[in-house]
């Protein structure tokens, strides 16, 4: 994932004609009629130049933020296996790597993942309502961001259905970049389905099955 997101960052800046990362991209990407003289190949150089003020609240989950989109999975297990399953997973997934790039608030973890208070790089636990609602809130340089999971207990013998709903703002010239290099490229679309994937993997090793 953080090769990934930094060849698409890298790719959406260097169509702007920012200079500085031109040099980052491999030569059948390269354009040279975009390129601008600069000492400085360093992404973080351009980053900083990007940074955007925030309204507060964001990474606290307190301020509303708009619908960015939303995936659903059924899974055999009960509401209580399937929140179990996932804290870990979003434990396991989550990125001190991208989140340092990014400088993501909160930049670290801390505490367990289904405790509200608690955080993972780039989330804050700002609701987490055993076994039926996590909420982690968070953002970057370049987006205000909110992943909210819902586990609804579809009845005896019915399963559950696991919603994963993600909200997010983009603000300024560097947030409508970011999100074409993250959410236009599809990069967003296939974390998710991995994630959701993994899941529900983990809710069947758990169980003792095949994953």
């Amino acid at each position: 994932m953080t090769a990934l997101l930094r060849r698409n960052l890298v790719l959406a800046f260097a169509r702007t004609g920012l200079g500085p990362l031109k040099r980052g991209l491999p030569s059948s990407l390269a354009r040279p009629s975009l390129a601008l003289r600069s000492r400085s190949t360093r992404p973080e150089a351009v980053f900083a130049l990007l940074r955007v003020p925030w309204p507060s609240g964001v990474e606290t989950g307190t301020t509303d933020l708009p619908l960015l989109d939303k995936y659903r999975v059924s899974i055999d297990a009960s509401p209580d296996e399937v929140w179990t399953a996932l804290g870990a997973t979003v434990w396991r997934m989550s990125n001190a790597g991208v989140a340092a790039l990014l400088g993501a608030i909160p930049p670290r973890s801390a505490g367990d993942p289904l405790v509200t208070g608690s955080a993972i790089p780039g989330f804050a636990v700002t609701e987490a309502t055993r076994p039926h609602r996590l909420v982690l809130s968070g953002r970057h340089r370049f987006a205000g961001y909110r992943l909210v999971f819902t586990i609804l207990d579809r009845g005896p013998g019915s399963g559950t259905r696991l919603i994963a709903t993600t909200y997010a703002t983009f603000p300024g010239f560097a947030g409508r970049l970011y999100r074409a290099a993250v959410i236009g490229s599809g990069a967003h679309r296939l974390v998710m389905q991995r994630l959701l994937r993994r899941i529900c993997a983990d809710v069947r090793r758990r169980a003792g099955l095949p994953a």
